[in-house]
């Protein structure tokens, strides 16, 4: 056993350098997190022993989290990224930790934050809309509409009922002045029971 809590010390202390050394760029960090996940693809079953094996030898892993969730859930936002940075500190690899601070900076206004996240959660599962939503919700803020309407269009192709994602591609087609296309995503938001679509449906009246 003490070799196992060797093996994370050493472990861990490589990713937070490796963790550190990624946030000095802000404007490359997608790629360096796609590199760097690339490689460490083959090291999955040894990364999920580690933090199976920090999780039961750690007394403040769950102290942490769950701090973290109930600032979240009161709204405490700033208190929940704080929480979250130090449960991530411990295990890098907790998705829900990982999401939770990115809704978290989504609202502070910390987009570039929040895209940092969500980009990072997608190494974990690509197949949740979830994520590809916010990320598009995220870069809609920052005026980015193009890539903004490209991750709302991968929510909808893995969940063809996403009525929020229909709605945001519709507002991001009227930025872009593609009423047709503005049209269609707002009526089949309407009909999956979005009222926030009737709004800007209203526009198409005359």
């Amino acid at each position: 056993m003490k070799i196992k809590i060797i093996v994370v010390v050493v472990l861990l202390f490589s990713i937070k350098i490796t963790a550190s050394e990624k946030e000095k760029d802000s404007l490359a960090v997608s790629k360096k997190i796609n590199t760097s996940y690339k490689e460490l693809a083959s090291y999955n079953g040894i990364l999920n022993d580690v933090a199976t094996i920090y999780r039961t030898t750690s007394t403040d892993f769950e102290s942490y989290y769950n701090l973290a969730k109930r600032n979240h859930s009161k709204k405490e936002f700033k208190k929940a990224v704080e929480e979250f940075n130090s449960r991530l500190n411990q295990n890098p690899f907790d998705f829900e930790s990982i999401m939770l601070r990115g809704l978290s900076k989504d609202i502070l206004n910390d987009y570039d934050g929040a895209i940092k996240d969500f980009s990072q959660a997608l190494h974990f599962n690509t197949k949740n809309p979830t994520i590809y939503f916010h990320l598009g919700f995220s870069k809609m803020q920052l005026n980015d509409d193009e890539a903004a309407k490209e991750e709302f269009s991968k929510a909808i192709e893995i969940k063809a009922d996403y009525d929020d994602a229909f709605l945001y591609r519709g507002i991001i087609n009227l930025r872009l002045d593609n009423k047709e296309e503005a049209r269609k995503d707002l009526l089949k938001a309407f009909e999956l029971g979005n009222l926030k679509a009737t709004a800007y449906l209203s526009r198409f009246a005359n």
